[in-house]
């Protein structure tokens, strides 16, 4: 089923979100097969939190969860082109998240 990580400022207003689930790799292309992973559908921050690195503590937050259950890695998608995604993602664990071709046929 489909989880969220919320966070609250210290007035208790929503200000960040994860949305992810537990699957197995080839879910991406409706293919039950391959390695478990934590899948990041949707991670958003509201515009006056970001780059204050709030999105990399819930990115790693994801991954604690993802070690703690076992799971093979920590994925998410990005849309072809969407160059502001592909920046805040090079940018977590020194580069180490990188496009996952295995999938793709």
């Amino acid at each position: 089923g489909t989880r969220f990580l919320v966070a609250r400022n210290k007035s208790g207003e929503r200000i960040a979100f994860a949305h992810f689930r537990f699957t197995v790799q080839g879910d991406v292309v409706d293919q039950m097969r391959g390695d478990t992973v934590l899948m990041v559908h949707d991670l958003h921050v509201v515009d006056e939190c970001q780059r204050k690195g709030l999105g990399r503590h819930l990115m790693t937050l994801m991954e604690m969860v993802a070690r703690k259950t076992n799971m093979s890695r920590v994925s998410t998608m990005c849309m072809m082109g969407d160059e502001n995604t592909r920046a805040f993602l090079s940018k977590l664990k020194k580069g180490a998240f990188a496009p996952d071709e295995s999938m793709v046929e």
